[in-house]
């Protein structure tokens, strides 16, 4: 029995999510519009799902952003200072509920490092906020986000 499905001549492509996606693209779109439009088509199809396309949607918006339209003004950042108690830091934490503080020295401009607040329960024990902090990465605000990512 010659079955298509077994005699696959390096032809076909196989089924999957890359095939989808590029099977959106037979036509070339000439605008973000038109790849959403083709996106909407292809979820409305069935080609691919709801999940698929709201991180294909996403993932066009950022394109077109800089990083100064994601970020925190600097003036608005909550920060944590190396030279304050855990206790003040602790309780600075508790107040504003983020889930990432850069560490600071003396200036706003001197940072240190990033808390992760879910790296809190190591220095429950420890007391040192620097000790925990991870390194930054500076960043212009006219950035791609992409570029944040990397």
């Amino acid at each position: 029995m010659n079955n298509s499905s077994e005699n696959n001549s390096g032809d076909d492509e196989p089924p999957g999510l890359w095939h989808k996606i590029k099977s959106l693209f037979r036509s070339t779109p000439q605008t973000t519009e038109d790849v959403v439009a083709m996106v909407g088509a292809a979820t409305r199809d069935e080609i691919i799902d709801a999940d698929a396309k709201r991180i294909i949607e996403g993932a066009l918006e950022v394109a077109e952003k800089q990083a100064r339209d994601i970020m925190i003004p600097r003036t608005q950042m909550t920060v944590l200072k190396a030279a304050d108690s855990f206790a003040d830091n602790l309780q600075k934490i508790i107040e504003t509920g983020h889930s990432r503080y850069p560490v600071v020295g003396e200036t706003i401009d001197d940072v240190l490092g990033l808390l992760l607040t879910k790296d809190l329960l190591g220095l429950i024990t420890s007391g040192e906020v620097d000790d925990t902090a991870t390194e930054v990465a500076l960043i212009a605000d006219s950035d791609n986000p992409y570029n944040i990512l990397d």
